[in-house]
């Protein structure tokens, strides 16, 4: 129709246009279309948080996995008075170089058992190491959270990050 529309008005020497894609708003203005509208500026707000986002996340992704779990059926055992709590790490090397890691504890008055833990990762490969935590004379003190210390080593620089835990035991 639009183009039927337009060989007429040529034929008849009118200008073409009377049958067109517009908006109201358009055909009062007489201006033609605006570039800057407040939905288009939504959009590329919307669009530099999103890429925004995910540069930051490629820029913060490590290059390593770790994750501290508490064992099974039995979070913890009494023996007199010492209290073991029982736990796991997840290790997991993502990467595509080898890696080492460490662990050990900083908070005063908890023992790990082994006192560290060492151990060494291939590309792509994922491990589960357990330990104990143990806390003497239990019954005299709130229970403590544990600082656990993590370094891993890769390309030869070492990288540390920490873990808080929450010693759990009988109430």
């Amino acid at each position: 129709c639009i183009d039927a529309c337009d060989e007429v008005m040529e034929k008849i020497q009118r200008p073409k246009g009377l049958i067109r894609y517009a908006a109201q708003s358009d055909l009062e203005r007489q201006e033609g279309r605006r570039w800057f509208r407040p939905r288009l500026v939504l959009y590329f707000v919307i669009l530099f948080a999103m890429v925004s986002g995910l540069v930051y996340s490629v820029f913060q992704h490590k290059s390593y996995y770790y994750s501290v779990l508490r064992q099974g059926l039995r979070p913890y055992v009494v023996n007199e008075d010492v209290l073991l709590n029982n736990y796991r790490i997840h290790f997991k090397n993502p990467s595509l170089n080898d890696m080492e890691y460490e662990v050990r504890i900083q908070t005063p008055g908890v023992q790990m058992s082994p006192e560290l833990i060492q151990g060494h990762l291939a590309p792509n490969e994922s491990t589960y190491r357990p330990f104990f935590l143990e806390v003497d004379n239990f019954k005299e003190r709130t229970l403590p959270q544990v600082k656990i210390v993590f370094r891993f080593k890769e390309n030869g620089n070492w990288e540390e990050s920490s873990q808080w835990v929450q010693i759990v035991g009988p109430k």
